[in-house]
């Protein structure tokens, strides 16, 4: 595994096509969605998307 930071995760989102698209814009507003991969198939009509999210700044005082 890679050292992604202090304020930097990674996830994998599995759901509907609706479900994911939700997230990643709930997300990209609350921090920086990077590394996006292609959606994989799942099971029934899911899909399973990999992403990296990074805080855009503290979340209060201190450094970054």
């Amino acid at each position: 595994m890679t050292d992604l930071g202090p304020h930097t995760i990674q996830l994998r989102l599995v759901g509907t096509v609706k479900n994911i698209a939700f997230w990643l814009r709930l997300l990209d507003e609350l921090g920086y969605v990077h590394h996006v991969s292609e959606p994989q198939p799942g099971r029934g009509q899911q899909i399973r998307v990999y992403a990296t999210v990074s805080r855009r700044a503290p979340l209060a005082g201190g450094k970054s």
